[in-house]
């Protein structure tokens, strides 16, 4: 089980389970992984935008879903203009394991997400819930 309880989510990815989380402010999806990092030892900058894909569970392992995403080269989308990415990475630590994995902005592009505040009543059910 998760050592930290965001709206009671683990995301399970390379086989490997940790917290998830999501959150609209956070520019990129952020994960430790075996991606090539940019110079400056932060951003993903993969050869070639890589497919990747990980599975979201609730800590009680009741209900899970997987959730494909691409990770893009940084200093590519960076030399592009544009001022936001849909398949743009980042390392979450530097660190070798994975510690866990935001859901950041480019998660809530093109699908529709509903986010239930802890203890609230609506018609998908009494939160904390997500659903997508």
């Amino acid at each position: 089980t998760a050592s930290l309880d965001y709206l009671g989510l683990n995301t399970v990815y390379q086989g490997i389970t940790a917290p998830g989380f999501f959150d609209s402010g956070t520019q990129e999806y952020t994960f430790n992984s075996s991606i090539k990092l940019c110079s400056n030892g932060y951003w993903d900058c993969p050869a070639k935008t890589l497919s990747e894909s990980a599975t979201n569970e609730s800590v009680d392992g009741s209900v899970s879903g997987i959730v494909n995403f691409n990770v893009a080269n940084f200093d590519n989308l960076n030399n592009s203009n544009k001022g936001a990415f849909n398949d743009l990475g980042s390392t979450f630590d530097n660190g070798t394991t994975y510690d866990a994995f935001i859901w950041g902005l480019p998660f809530f592009f093109g699908r529709t997400v509903y986010l239930g505040i802890d203890g609230t009543s609506s018609p998908l059910g009494t939160g904390p819930y997500i659903a997508y």
